[in-house]
């Protein structure tokens, strides 16, 4: 995060959509960017992952920032 530009893209592999961490982690980006959750068919059809693509991130603003300080505790 600290190293991305404004408007830059995230691209992250995530498990488990269903935990409450994961349902954190989509709604803490989806305050500073565009997100989209990609699963492709053949190759995590099996598997519990899945893509978000984060773009347009604003990692300069107050939430961002808040969500670095929190993670690196």
């Amino acid at each position: 995060m600290e190293h991305l530009k404004n408007n830059g893209t995230l691209i992250a592999v995530l498990h488990n959509p269903e935990s409450l961490e994961t349902a954190e982690i989509l709604h803490i980006f989806s305050s500073f960017s565009d997100i989209t959750l990609f699963k492709p068919d053949k190759a995590h059809a099996k598997r519990s992952s899945f893509y978000m693509v984060t773009k347009n991130v604003q990692p300069h603003i107050q939430a961002a920032i808040e969500a670095v300080e929190t993670w690196k505790e």
